[in-house]
């Protein structure tokens, strides 16, 4: 079974965070992992928000990818126009 602070923890929350976002107390929810009781139209709903907040999050950190990758080529660009080597055969994209 996967661990439920693994999980917690790639989001940026704790276990209580977590089952709270999923509308769960924490007890409740290790009720329904350790015992099985659950209603399975909750629990989808649940599940399926974590999913959409899981592509959020996804989107949001591809966009911060991009920004920090700008800001790297911006200064590689710049430190070889400081030492002369752009518009040279130096290959500097």
């Amino acid at each position: 079974m996967y661990d439920l602070k693994d999980l917690a923890t790639a989001f940026g929350w704790n276990i209580k965070d977590m089952a709270n976002v999923m509308g769960y107390t924490r007890q409740g929810l290790y009720i329904c992992l350790n015992e099985g009781r659950v209603q399975h139209t909750r629990m989808h709903a649940a599940l399926q928000h974590l999913k959409e907040i899981s592509q959020t999050q996804y989107q949001q950190d591809l966009e911060q990818a991009e920004k920090l990758k700008s800001v790297r080529d911006h200064g590689i660009n710049d430190l070889a126009d400081r030492f002369g080597l752009c518009g040279k055969n130096e290959v500097i994209t």
